[in-house]
């Protein structure tokens, strides 16, 4: 009865209703089209009642015209004259993907990929979704976001990956701005505890270095810094190397360089995808009272084979990704060996061992005995494996390993026989990853994860001097091993405008360090500290997206067994779109760190292994902990991106100045330090040229009540912190022409603080030993003098049928600049007892000017 009331009502309104666009049932227009020709159709009444069309009306008077209705459904006709046969559904496997974009081209985080009125998925930072579903042909998938205008498409439309964009609502255009194309294109703000996201497949069409190192491309982002030219030693927002944590696949990496930090050790042509946290970040983190970069694989099925092999002066490199089962399980691989297994000593690495080593000495010694003889072996090599298994449609595990070493051996010798030096230093690297996703429903699931870390350091120090005729022997073995193990449960649930998570961390650290020292006129030294722990972490976390604001709320919950107590850390971060064009952002939060490092010095002149991984284990030592505040503002205006921001860090608990505190000063007891400043970011984009403008105003201060009196004002207290550096200035461009891209970047920062000694103070005399010490009257009151280094380079990509070429040259340093990168003070042997020792003044400086090429080949 109501079928043939819906026909009388579609036959009357037939010619009004042509122009207009609705979405009907198959069998509804079925029989408008049977009540208006001679066709009669034979169909199953329940498929055509539950399959919905949207069309506008068209008077379906012949066969072409029906044929062309029913090519935009799941459903095929067979035709017998004035017969029509409407075919059953017949299911198909799919695996469709796409990326879901703005109007402006950024990734839509989180929008709902529905397939069905039970399943479904969501998109991933980076915008992008995968899903396998058996559904018919042309089956529809619903698209929406909230404040956009949902999309249906078809199943067909989406097996090639494409990318969707999205208008927004017209009621909705009061939305809260993300700002993509921030650095560059593939450089992009989040709105998630102001994040930045990295996605490695496009900062390799649009590189920022031609050897695409990930770790120093972000240093390009306001805020983030490397005192000594370093990939690892970022200080991010005034924290030092120790307070920051790093994670590959969500282990966390305690060593994460090659050359002794001057490129990472993590391979940039397997990754996906990089997230970057400067102050707050999401409490599913493990605390750390700097930043977070959490570095990740693919993680969706792999499609076709994908892959690149190339070299350059450094190092050689492999990366596959491939389907095993087609939409079942994929491998990703990777792997990097250095170049002087196989090639001959070359310019590049020349320069780079002349940074680490030649240039820390003595600077009264420019020259070289022309009768010391020197033999270097240096040599690395990472590995990276991933196996992607989608058991079922509710049911995904990954899992993954990676490996990293370095090989050190320094040899010195003078004169023949007379004095000798043997350096050798090795670490390893392994990190292991086990993580299962259960998809409860299309916006709800739970993970289960366990991640194994594990670090060692091994260094050798042996001198041998038989100059004065005495024989005279000195060795010193330092050894550094860190292994953490973390077992991870978290729920997750998604709203229209809120997502919700929480979880439980098991965490069992296990940290040793071994010492021992022997020498001729040595005292001998023989020390093991092995400290152990287990952690229990509870976090939760709401994020909420609205018309005109969004905000997180989160707070972790930690017990360590080893202080017997708990720390509370909570957190917010909210952004409000005050206009069309402008977000205002403030966050807040308070973080507590159980590890860090402390300086060790190695004992030879190449101060090797300078840091140490340790977790104290006295009950009266106080937990790092630091409170973050801070305000900004993003302006975004056609090609026009303005970003600011001020923060005030405040840390308690510090061991020392940072990771590599000048060797005057022995601090024992725990300080403070402040950091705050002003971060200014200016982008404008003139067509093929864009051009960044960077700025950091900052003051980073500490204080250690053992080195003043308790008299003194706090106020006095405060001293510049090693790495202080006021301001920082850089500008990038960038050019694209046809398949070149060049890139020009000019840097400049203040010099770093240093403390300048005014005399030796003899202290006292025991068993014929004299002791002596530094005296100083304030501390790092000295300033270097100012950084300033230019860069170039060129990019060549060029499609070549089924495979791409990208052949790239860069200068660094193009001026040849000397530019000092610390000053330290040490004082020498004492020959004769009846002379005070020397002090001796040296001076670690830049790289040189130096040339790299690259070539790769990738599919």
């Amino acid at each position: 009865m109501i079928r043939c009331f819906l026909v009388s009502i579609l036959v009357l309104l037939g010619n009004s209703i042509q122009s207009q666009s609705n979405s009907y049932t198959l069998s509804q227009v079925i029989s408008y089209i049977e009540s208006n020709t001679d066709y009669v159709f034979n169909y199953n009444v329940h498929e055509t009642d539950a399959y919905s069309i949207e069309l506008a009306w068209d008077n379906y008077s012949n066969i072409a015209s029906i044929k062309s209705l029913f090519e935009r459904t799941s459903f095929d006709i067979k035709v017998n004259g004035n017969q029509i046969i409407v075919l059953p559904l017949i299911y198909h496997e799919y695996n469709i993907c796409g990326s879901i974009l703005d109007s402006d081209g950024d990734p839509l985080i989180g929008s709902n990929i529905i397939t069905s009125k039970s399943t479904g998925t969501q998109t991933d930072e980076n915008g992008q979704f995968q899903i396998q579903l058996s559904v018919p042909k042309k089956h529809q998938i619903e698209i929406s976001y909230l404040g956009y205008q949902t999309i249906m498409m078809s199943v067909d439309d989406l097996v090639d990956c494409p990318e969707i964009r999205m208008d927004m609502l017209s009621e909705s255009t009061k939305g809260v701005i993300i700002i993509g194309n921030y650095i560059n294109e593939a450089i992009r703000e989040t709105q998630s505890y102001n994040g930045i996201n990295v996605d490695s497949d496009d900062i390799r069409q649009d590189p920022l270095r031609t050897d695409h190192d990930v770790l120093t491309s972000i240093q390009n982002i306001p805020g983030i810094n490397s005192p000594d030219e370093s990939a690892t030693n970022l200080n991010i927002r005034g924290s030092s190397y120790d307070h920051n944590l790093i994670l590959w696949e969500g282990v966390p990496l305690y060593d994460q360089g090659h050359l002794f930090g001057m490129i990472s050790s993590i391979n940039p042509f397997s990754l996906r995808g990089i997230n970057v946290y400067k102050s707050i970040y999401a409490p599913q983190y493990e605390n750390r009272i700097g930043g977070i970069i959490d570095l990740r694989l693919q993680e969706e099925q792999q499609l076709r084979t994908k892959g690149s092999f190339g070299a350059n002066f450094l190092d050689s490199h492999l990366s596959l990704a491939t389907p095993l089962i087609k939409n079942k399980v994929s491998l990703v691989l990777g792997g990097r060996l250095s170049t002087n297994s196989w090639m001959e000593g070359n310019h590049t690495l020349d320069n780079y061992t002349s940074k680490l080593f030649d240039s820390y000495r003595n600077i009264d010694e420019s020259e070289e005995s022309e009768d010391e003889e020197i033999e270097l072996d240096i040599s690395f090599y990472d590995l990276n494996a991933k196996l992607i298994f989608d058991v079922s449609d509710k049911l995904k595990i990954q899992s993954s390993v990676f490996s990293a070493n370095n090989q050190f051996k320094y040899f010195s010798e003078i004169d023949g026989i007379l004095f000798n030096d043997l350096d050798t230093l090795s670490t390893h690297n392994l990190a292991l990853s086990v993580i299962g996703d259960y998809i409860i429903d299309k916006r709800s699931k739970i993970r289960l994860a366990f991640t194994h870390s594990d670090y060692r350091s091994d260094y050798f120090f042996e001198r041998n001097n038989n100059d004065t005729g005495i024989p005279e022997n000195f060795n010193r073995v330092l050894e550094n091993n860190v292994r953490d193990q973390q077992l991870k449960i978290e729920y997750e649930k998604s709203f229209p405008s809120y997502k919700i998570n929480a979880g439980y961390i098991l965490d069992q650290k296990e940290l040793g360090f071994f010492l021992n020292q022997q020498g001729t006129y040595e005292q001998t030294i023989d020390s093991y500290i092995n400290t152990q722990s287990t952690f229990h972490h509870t976090h939760a976390n709401i994020h909420y997206s609205g018309k005109r604001i969004s905000w997180d709320a989160g707070l972790r919950l930690s017990y360590a067994d080893i202080y017997n107590r708990w720390n509370f850390s909570p957190r917010m971060n909210a952004r409000y779109k005050l206009w069309d064009n402008l977000n205002l952002k403030v966050y807040t939060g308070q973080f507590h760190q159980y590890i860090r490092q402390f300086y060790q010095a190695a004992g030879s002149d190449l101060s090797l292994v300078n840091n140490a991984w340790f977790l104290d284990e006295n009950e009266e030592s106080q937990i790092l902990q630091s409170f973050k505040i801070g305000i900004g503002a993003i302006y975004r205006k056609k090609d026009w991106i303005i970003d600011i921001d001020l923060y005030n860090h405040f840390s308690d608990g510090i061991s020392s100045l940072n990771s590599a505190s000048g060797s005057i000063i022995e601090i024992e007891d725990q300080g403070q330090l402040r950091s705050k400043g002003i971060e200014l970011m200016v982008k404008k984009d003139f067509g093929k040229l864009s051009s960044i403008l960077n700025y950091t105003l900052s003051s980073t201060q500490a204080t250690f009540p053992a080195l003043f009196d308790e008299e003194e004002e706090d106020e006095t207290d405060f001293f510049p912190a090693n790495n202080d550096q006021r301001h920082q200035l850089s500008w990038i461009t960038n050019l694209k022409f046809s398949d070149f891209k060049f890139i020009f970047a000019a840097n400049y920062k203040t010099g770093l603080p240093y403390t300048d000694p005014d005399e030796l103070v003899f202290l006292e005399e025991e068993d014929d030993e004299e002791y002596y010490e530094f005296d100083y009257e304030s501390i790092n009151d000295n300033r270097l003098s100012d950084y300033v280094r230019l860069d170039a380079s060129v990019v060549y990509q060029k499609e070549l049928g089924p495979l791409n070429l990208e052949l790239s040259a860069s200068v660094y340093n193009i001026h040849n600049r000397v530019n000092v990168l610390s000053r330290d003070f040490f004082l020498s042997n004492q020959d004769d007892s009846d002379q005070d020792p020397e002090i001796i003044e040296v001076e670690k400086i830049n790289l040189r000017r130096t040339g790299q090429l690259m070539l790769r080949i990738y599919w």
